[in-house]
Order: structure tokens, then C-alpha cells, then sequence
């Protein structure tokens, strides 16, 4: 039996591709995707830049330095401090402030148990960020040095000399720096309360939010076109027809915190900045746009140097992270003028003002400006506040705790008086207080105020009625496959839950009855699978079967199998591995 006689079986399936990556790999590289669109940071992608744009926001923005370093583990702020202050010198005359031997900042680290570990997560987070750089002298020794541009940032910070944000001066007219120990610059024009600034924020996230659990009942109130495109690039929503349902990657976004959903669209916004056919190509490696399956290891000429997917960095996104680092040197309630923003920045602040982050006065239903305050912005609480929160996700964590991964206790922050409403507001908005009690019987309590909650917690269970603080209803088999069709899993369900358990209910966890009948019913909805296949037949022995079904099982290519008959059916995507298998062994 010839080659070509075995797949003769296949010939009513459609023509197989050339050999790709195998589907698993293909579904590892679409998780890792979704993970980095999800949990990536602003620093995350500052490390991807190009040297030299790292190195023209670090020279150009008198902010960046105090923002990045924030963003530190503890040891690499003590050796990047230390770098900016205290000279060192080099072998052979070779050295001088900031450079030094790798050798000599390993015996900076603290004696301990685990200062080697730290030391070099410390090395690699500031090789990353391009605060330290890697030379080699003239007589060929590797030299490390700290970033000069980064290095004058820092040092005029730490001195209180950093020009105050927008190019202003000090709120009463007077100079005033805007280091890392004071309250950044200040702004002129009217002042706008506080408290107003907190309900516009709260007012336009929640509006995002509504929008997307308002979708599984096809009763949407969209935000802009660019916050949509956003949402569907970071797959939270995927097309469907004439508009767009929440994914299940969508539900997880529901999940987070508050200002970890606002990164994951600002990085998005900002990494597709100019668009273009840059913008364009970056789609098609997402796999959106095009209709087909896209290779996720095919290189892109023009994403070698890609962050979050998109195309590579330029002019435009230097000056929106720029704009953010800015605006963490600001005073929430202060005015600051449009006119001091350059072109990009100009563009990106009608998202920003979506998103919650500024308020521009006048513009569409904003508060009409108050006297005297026409051409102005006022960052909102979360603006101030945003940079720390990419910087706290960078470290670890937000606390105070004695871990090398949490940031230092009493760190210089110059929004630490705004940062705590801001964290209070977003982590209300978006998962706020909610405790919820499942019994036997399906039936459960949900005790919460806040309306997103309630209709978040209405996308699988069925609400029967609402008190002032608590929301009664039933988990049923329609809601909940109501819910799986629109995305979300009934691991996510039972994850979601448990995580916000009343402390009272019993074990802190769903009655086992409660967890299995959703699995149940998550089962049935998968007792038909379709996938594109091959189906393989007219095997001379099953031995030669045998081999090529093993082959198949261990790439997760196997689908169906028909031992007696000898058929088997294989992934579409990995039938040319298959093929190839077959010939390499000679089977029959």
C-alpha cells in the first residue's frame, strides 16, 4: 500500500494546510496572549522599548525617573539611588560616577539568605528598564553604569528640583518643585472639588462596566468607537454578528480590580496610537481582521520590537507615557492648561476623559467649566493615582510588608495623599463589597449596594427580588446556559462564588451539590463538538494504526479513533506532522 493510497480517505475534507505549530502550541501561545493582555503593566511594556526611545523619554520627560523608580523592587531602588549619588571609580581610570564593576554592586546587596536571588532580580528589573546599562572598558572588563539621562531625573527628584507638571508654576505663583517628596507642581485657574472629580470617575467607569455586563442582555449602551476597538483587541469582547458579547477572557476582566481593568485598556489605547498599517499588521498577528488563523510564531517585520501586540513604539506613545507620568505629579482639584499638551497628548485626552482619568470641563455631558476655566483639564483622583497602581502591580504588591517583592514601607510617593480614594473608588466601582451565601438548594444571597454587582451576579443567577442591601435569587439551569453561551465557564462561575463567600457560609466554599450540577450543565452544552479534522483511513495493520493514533494522542491532535475499522481522525492544523510521521516510519 503506497502513501497516497492511505489518505485517500480523506479526500471529501478540505485541503490541509502545510505544517504549522501543532494546535497545542497554538492554544499555549493564545493563553499567553490572553494572560499578557490581561495582567501586563505599563513598566511591562516600558521594557520593551527601543533603547533609544527608552532613552528619549528618560531625557525628555523630567517625570519618568521618580515614576520608574517606583515601579522598583526594593534592592534595585537602593543600587539605582545609589548609583545617581555616589561616585565610583573604575580600574585603570576607566570608571567614574555611576560605573562600576559587576562584582563590586553584587557586594552592595545585604548579606541574607537570599541576597543572591535578589540581587540579581534587582540587576535584571533595571538592565530591563534601561536605568542600568552594561559597557565594556578600554581594556575589555564589562562595566556597569546608570543611564545618564535617567540618572539627572533622578538626582533633580530626590533634590525637589523637577519642574513642576505642564510647565506651571506653584500654586500661588511661587516656584515649587515637583520631586519625589513633595506634592507635585501646581496648576492656576479655578479649583474643582474633589468629591465632584471622585463621582465623575466613579460615574464614567461604571459606565464601561454596565455596558459590558449589559451586553448578555443585548441592551447595550456602547462607549466610544476607540474604547470598543480596545476592548475587542484585548479580546474582553469578541464579534459576533453585526456587533460584539463579552468573552469568557471578558468575565475575567470583570473580575479584576478596578485599576487593572483601567491598564488594560490605556496600554491598549496607547500601543495603537497613529494606527496605520503598523496598526494593521499588529491586528493580524492578534489573529483579528483577517477571518483565519493566524501563526502566533510567524515573525512580523514590523513588530520585532512590538509592545502588547501592537506595533512597534514611537514618537506618539513616548509622549502619552510621557502624559501619564505627568499627571502623577498632579494635584487632584487643580486646573491645568490644555494649550502646555503636544499633539498626541492633545488627541489622547478625550480617551482619558472617557476612561474617568481627567476631566475636561464643557465636553459632552462634563460639568459646564467654571469661570475662568475654559482651555483646562483637572486630573481626577484614579489619574493621579494611576502610574502608583501600575507601579504597586510591577512590585508584587501594594503593601508595606518586609518582602523583597512588596515596595518599601514609606517609599517617596508624591501621590500618597490621593492615592488611597483613588484605590477605594476603582476597587468599589469595579468588585466592591460583596458577600454572598449559596445553600443546598440553589438558592443564593448576595449582600451588596452596589447596582454593577447585582447585575453582574444577574448574568448566571436568576434575581428574584432586591432589599436595600441584599439580593435574593436562584441559580438555574436557563441563566446559567445563558451564561455559558455567552462566554463565561462554569469553573468561572463556582471561582467567582467562592472568591466573594460570606465569611459565615460553611467552609467558605459552594456546597459540593450546588458546584457539580453547574458542571453538569456546562457538560451538556458540550456533547457535540465540531472541529475541523482529517480522517485517516485504509491502515494495512494495526500496528502501523497503533503508532500513528499514539503520535497524534501526544500531540493533542487525536479526535476520534475507530479501533476495529482502524480510522482515526486528527486536528486539521497538525495534519501535515501527522503526515509527515508516517512517512519518516514507513507505515502502511
Amino acid at each position: 500500500m503506497t502513501t497516497d493510497d492511505l489518505f485517500a480517505g480523506a479526500s471529501c475534507f478540505p485541503a490541509p494546510p502545510p505544517p504549522t505549530s501543532s494546535a497545542r502550541s497554538r492554544k499555549a501561545a493564545e493563553l499567553a496572549l490572553q494572560a499578557e493582555l490581561l495582567h501586563g503593566t505599563l513598566f511591562s511594556d516600558l521594557s520593551r522599548y527601543p533603547a533609544p526611545l527608552l532613552d528619549a523619554l528618560y531625557a525628555a520627560c523630567d517625570h519618568a525617573a521618580p515614576a520608574v523608580l517606583r515601579a522598583l523592587p526594593p534592592t534595585a531602588r537602593l543600587y539605582a539611588v545609589r548609583l545617581a549619588h555616589v561616585p565610583v571609580d573604575g580600574d585603570g581610570g576607566d570608571g567614574g560616577p555611576g560605573v562600576l564593576a559587576p562584582d563590586a554592586l553584587r557586594g552592595w546587596a545585604r548579606p541574607g539568605l537570599r541576597a543572591g536571588e535578589w540581587h540579581e532580580r534587582a540587576v535584571a528589573a533595571l538592565k530591563g528598564l534601561r536605568v542600568l546599562l552594561q559597557t565594556v572598558s578600554k581594556g575589555g572588563d564589562v562595566r556597569l553604569r546608570l543611564n545618564p539621562a535617567y540618572g539627572r531625573g533622578l538626582r533633580a527628584a530626590m533634590a525637589g528640583l523637577t519642574p513642576p507638571p505642564f510647565g506651571l508654576s506653584g500654586a500661588n505663583g511661587g516656584a515649587k518643585g515637583g520631586g519625589v517628596f513633595d506634592d507635585g507642581g501646581g496648576g492656576h485657574g479655578p479649583l474643582m472639588p474633589v468629591d465632584a472629580l471622585v463621582d465623575y470617575a466613579r460615574r464614567r467607569w461604571e459606565g464601561i462596566l454596565h455596558f459590558l455586563v449589559a451586553l448578555a442582555g443585548r441592551n447595550p449602551a456602547p462607549p466610544s468607537q476607540t474604547i470598543v476597538a480596545s476592548l475587542i483587541r484585548a479580546r474582553v469582547l469578541e464579534e459576533a454578528g453585526d456587533g460584539a458579547t463579552i468573552s469568557s477572557a471578558g468575565f475575567q476582566f470583570l473580575l479584576k480590580s478596578g485599576p487593572a481593568q483601567l491598564w488594560v485598556l490605556l496600554r491598549d489605547v496607547m500601543a495603537h496610537a497613529g494606527g496605520g498599517a503598523a496598526g494593521r499588521a499588529a491586528d493580524r498577528r492578534r489573529g483579528g481582521g483577517g477571518g483565519g488563523a493566524v501563526d502566533p510564531d510567524a515573525p512580523d517585520p514590523e513588530e520585532l520590537t512590538s509592545v502588547n501586540g501592537a506595533p512597534p513604539p514611537g514618537e506618539a506613545q513616548r509622549e502619552l507615557v510621557a502624559l501619564l507620568f505627568a499627571l502623577a505629579a498632579t494635584v487632584p482639584g487643580r486646573a491645568y492648561p490644555v494649550a502646555a499638551l503636544g499633539a498626541a497628548q492633545r488627541d489622547f485626552l478625550p480617551t482619558l476623559a472617557e476612561l474617568g482619568v481627567v476631566l475636561v470641563p464643557g465636553e459632552a455631558d462634563e460639568p459646564p467649566p467654571p469661570r475662568g476655566g475654559e482651555g483646562l483639564f483637572y486630573p481626577t483622583p484614579v489619574g493621579v493615582s494611576l502610574v502608583g497602581s501600575a507601579a504597586a502591580a510591577s512590585t508584587g504588591g501594594g503593601g508595606d510588608g518586609g518582602g523583597e517583592d512588596n515596595p518599601v514601607a514609606g517609599a517617596p510617593d508624591g501621590t500618597a495623599s490621593a492615592r488611597p480614594a483613588a484605590e477605594a473608588l476603582l476597587s468599589t466601582t469595579s468588585t466592591g463589597a460583596l458577600a454572598i451565601v449559596v445553600e443546598n438548594n440553589y438558592r443564593v444571597y448576595a449582600y451588596t449596594t452596589s447596582p454593577f454587582q447585582m447585575a453582574l451576579l444577574g448574568l448566571f443567577v436568576h434575581i428574584r427580588y432586591r432589599l436595600p442591601n441584599v439580593a435574593v435569587g436562584t441559580l438555574t439551569r436557563t441563566r446559567v446556559a445563558d451564561a455559558l453561551a455567552n462566554g463565561i465557564t462554569a469553573g468561572q462561575i463556582i471561582r467567582f462564588l467562592n472568591a466573594h463567600a460570606h465569611p459565615r457560609m460553611r467552609g467558605g466554599r459552594v456546597p459540593a451539590n450546588v458546584a457539580d450540577q453547574v458542571a453538569l450543565w456546562a457538560a451538556e452544552k458540550e456533547r457535540v463538538r465540531t472541529a475541523p479534522a482529517v480522517l485517516l483511513t485504509g491502515f494495512a495493520g494495526v500496528a502501523g494504526w497503533t503508532a500513528v493514533a499514539s503520535f497524534a494522542a501526544d500531540l493533542g491532535a487525536k479526535l476520534w479513533e475507530d479501533r476495529e475499522g482502524l480510522r482515526l481522525a486528527v486536528d486539521e492544523d497538525a495534519y501535515g506532522e501527522v503526515k509527515a510521521f508516517i512517512r519518516e516510519q514507513r507505515i502502511e
